[in-house]
């Protein structure tokens, strides 16, 4: 807002001064939605990296069992290892599943 002013420096009158924002709030809305998508993407890949661990390792010890099934050792490792395993991915499918949660504070 400005003043407007006549030649003997009187003011007469006010000059309102609008701009279109429009496009700037739609780029400023795309980058923010392209940050959150990149963000959800990194949490993603590493939710899907920390699945694999555990996946690799029972996928190996079912692998072994035609081969090693008589072995003490083996059966000892079998019983070991594949239920902290799975273990590991109920803990993270838990965490999720509390991260996705309505309220939630992850």
């Amino acid at each position: 807002m400005y003043p407007l002013y006549n030649f003997a420096s009187e003011i007469t009158g006010i000059i309102f001064a609008i701009e279109d924002n429009t496009a700037e709030q739609m780029v400023r809305q795309q980058m923010f939605e392209q940050e959150k998508n990149q963000a959800l993407s990194r949490v993603v890949a590493g939710i899907a990296h920390e699945i694999r661990n555990p996946l690799s390792s029972i996928k190996t010890f079912v692998e072994l069992i035609p081969k090693k099934f008589q072995s003490e050792r083996f059966q000892k490792q079998i019983t070991t290892h594949v239920p902290r395993e799975i273990d590991r991915l109920n803990q993270l499918i838990e965490a999720d599943r509390l991260c996705t949660a309505e309220n939630s504070k992850c």
